[in-house]
């Protein structure tokens, strides 16, 4: 794992720790390990500026540059479409600030209308279903081969763990050849990335350390400022502690030194003293295998969910509201919670 991150490098910098003596079939090898960590193309990009361009480091390179132009078309025909019927809508969790790969694109709405509208004008448009939930729906492009998630709220398993409320006056656009695409602006959206690596994949990949190391290297003071006051708001401190924790000691471990920006807000970061022993347990876990993709001790994953249940009101009444669907309606609740389960299992 460090050999592929001294490949990519130190986020914001030139500094590279490759090694001289690898052949094309040990570079080859670190790979499968940049596809599990979700950042396939930033590596192979990387290799190639190093080790030339050789014939199957540029195959690969091909193919995954070729998915992620693929994904880059359907953001552009979807939004296109959206936009043409005056859907109000958001692409989050999709794009990163490097050359990336997705096996899906994620759109949250901020109501039901433009949610059941998008849905139903897809739908038209050749898009098949896939999936549902509680909270979202899955169509599938056979052009493209790709699923799109279709959000009312961030959540998992009914549990709403960002208020989308909070985000939706921080909303930018992006330019793709053109099409002015709907996303959220840098501090809320690294807000999403961050509390779902804790609370939605209880997973921590180089994707989440290249995304938060060069996010946070980047904002300025203001998007600093309003990062710490989504935090807060949210009630997410924690799962913002524990990756910038994370992200502090995989520098460390990596490169031998430290990113004063991580550092900087990580220390003004207020979390209690149950919350606080989660970050050397979370990190004595980590340092022992230092391996990626690195999964949440079940206690801190635990924690991070009880004190957010404690101090947020947005999770309580998705709470109560499971509850009572579960009273209410037990057989099409337990429907519903089955098929979550068996797609979150994929």
């Amino acid at each position: 794992m460090l050999t592929l991150m001294g490949i990519i490098g130190l986020p914001n910098t030139n500094v590279r720790i490759a090694q001289n003596d690898l052949n094309e079939s040990a570079v080859l090898g670190l790979l499968p390990y940049a596809v599990k960590n979700k950042v396939p193309l930033l590596f192979l990009e990387r290799a190639l500026n190093i080790y030339g361009d050789t014939d199957h480091l540029r195959t690969f390179h091909k193919f995954y540059f070729e998915k992620s132009q693929l994904a880059i078309n359907l953001i552009e025909e979807i939004s296109r479409i959206l936009v043409q019927k005056r859907i109000n809508y958001i692409f989050f969790k999709t794009f990163k600030p490097f050359p990336f790969v997705t096996v899906d694109l994620d759109i949250l709405f901020f109501t039901q209308e433009d949610l059941l509208s998008a849905y139903h004008t897809l739908l038209k448009q050749g898009f098949k279903l896939a999936d549902y939930g509680a909270y979202s729906t899955s169509l599938y492009s056979p052009r493209h081969n790709m699923i799109i998630d279709l959000h009312l709220e961030i959540s998992v398993s009914r549990l709403v763990y960002v208020n989308k409320k909070l985000l939706q006056e921080h909303t930018g656009e992006v330019n793709l050849n053109g099409d002015q695409v709907p996303v959220l602006e840098t501090p809320a959206s690294l807000i999403t990335v961050i509390a779902h690596s804790l609370y939605k994949e209880q997973m921590f990949t180089l994707s989440d350390y290249y995304t938060t190391a060069i996010e946070v290297s980047n904002m300025t003071k203001q998007q600093c400022r309003t990062f710490m006051d989504l935090a807060e708001k949210a009630h997410i401190e924690l799962s913002i502690k524990t990756v910038l924790a994370l992200v502090h000691s995989l520098t460390k471990i990596a490169f031998d030194k430290t990113l004063p920006a991580v550092t900087k807000i990580a220390e003004m970061i207020e979390i209690n003293g149950v919350e606080e022993k989660m970050i050397p347990l979370t990190l004595s876990h980590f340092v022992q295998s230092c391996k990626l993709p690195y999964r949440y001790p079940s206690i801190v994953v635990g924690v991070a969910f009880m004190t957010k249940i404690f101090k947020d009101p947005t999770i309580r009444g998705a709470i109560y509201n499971q509850l009572v669907e579960l009273i209410t309606n037990k057989s099409k609740f337990l429907e519903h919670t089955l098929l979550h389960m068996r797609r979150e299992a994929y």
